[in-house]
């Protein structure tokens, strides 16, 4: 390949990565794994979100080209050890959207976003063969930062508690915890605004300095716990 092009294209972009793991390639990228790849791919997805905060476009196309070689790096180790190459990335990933649109590449009617985000949550379900709402909730990953795991194991069950199929001592641990909000206040904060949950936040990050607690160790506790009384 000439590498003195105008332009790259994506084939280019492979042809480069092949040549770094290569036998004649770079020392350090032959070393890498997927294990050792993964603090690069949380890195890499950080600085595009804060180039997307700063309006920074020109940062924002270089910070997706360093989270796509993460991808096309760890695809290429797929590729060495006959798992899986990036030919069966984007052949996943194409058939996973063309499934969970079938109002575009199909019949389908919706009358709007509601239904469509309904149809996606019955079709990720029928994809990984989730038969209850347990399994559901289990589906969160658990390598999420436990915010992101929070808030997205409660705002399912939020829908199951909406639909009347929560009950049980999954109940009085949700219960317990709406307790801790009474009238929009929270340790005697005001919740208006945005700028209030960070000051919520911070203050239950004080506290749980003063208490020796650490709040990641604590909220995962407590998502597993709601997880396994859930009936």
């Amino acid at each position: 390949m000439n590498i003195n092009k105008e332009k790259y294209t994506f084939d280019d972009l492979l042809w480069v990565v092949d040549k770094l793991r290569g036998e004649n390639g770079c020392e350090w990228d032959r070393a890498q794994t997927h294990e050792s790849l993964l603090k690069y791919l949380v890195e890499e997805s950080y600085e595009y979100i804060e180039a997307t905060q700063k309006k920074d476009v020109t940062a924002q196309a270089e910070e997706l080209g360093d989270v796509l070689l993460q991808i096309v790096m760890s695809a290429r180790i797929g590729a060495e050890t006959g798992d899986f190459d990036i030919s069966d990335v984007i052949d996943g990933i194409c058939r996973k959207m063309i499934y969970r649109h079938p109002h575009v590449f199909s019949d389908t009617e919706v009358s709007g976003v509601e239904d469509i985000l309904k149809n996606w949550d019955e079709l990720k379900k029928k994809e990984k063969n989730i038969a209850d709402d347990k399994e559901a909730l289990l589906s969160v990953s658990t390598a999420l930062p436990s915010l992101m795991r929070a808030q997205k194991v409660v705002k399912k069950i939020k829908k199951l508690e909406k639909n009347k199929k929560i009950s049980g001592k999954s109940k009085e641990t949700i219960d317990k915890s709406d307790k801790m909000v009474n009238n929009n206040t929270v340790f005697s904060i005001k919740i208006a605004e945005e700028e209030d949950f960070a000051d919520a936040l911070l203050k239950l990050v004080d506290m749980a300095n003063d208490k020796d607690v650490s709040l990641e160790l604590c909220l995962n506790n407590r998502i597993n716990e709601i997880i396994n009384r859930f009936n």
